[in-house]
């Protein structure tokens, strides 16, 4: 964003798009293995910047968080709120909308932090209320 003149590679925009707009047609089942759908979009955005520094970071962190954002994804509205957010972040994206899409990538990934967090400590509090049970 700081530099006017880097673009995103619109190859790389368009085919992420499409496979976004295809899983609106056809929202996939709530499943905790989605987390690697959502973990391909947000690296591909910092490679569709040509920064394969961000995009090699994000890859290895989202590895290593993988188990515990897997929570976001249990049911269908969380699924298909992360489908209609990665369309409007990369339509912003195409469109040289850098700030919007900014802005809608930082709520995005806010809102998913808050939900799992709070399914995080729902499990961990049911697991302690049940201890004497396993």
């Amino acid at each position: 964003m700081e530099d006017p003149s880097v673009r995103h590679d619109p190859a790389v925009i368009t085919a992420e798009l499409e496979r976004w707009y295809a899983m609106r047609e056809h929202p996939p089942v709530p499943d905790p293995r989605f987390v690697v759908q959502d973990e391909r979009f947000h690296a591909e955005l910092p490679r569709a910047s040509g920064n394969p520094a961000l995009t090699d970071a994000l890859v290895a962190v989202g590895e290593r968080i993988r188990r515990v954002r897997m929570y976001d994804f249990l049911t269908q509205d969380r699924v298909e709120t992360t489908i209609t957010e990665h369309i409007e972040i990369v339509e912003f994206v195409r469109d040289g909308r850098l700030d919007e899409g900014y802005r809608a990538l930082h709520a995005h990934v806010g809102d998913s932090m808050a939900v799992v967090l709070e399914r995080a400590q729902r499990a961990m509090t049911q697991m302690a209320l049940h201890a004497d049970r396993l």
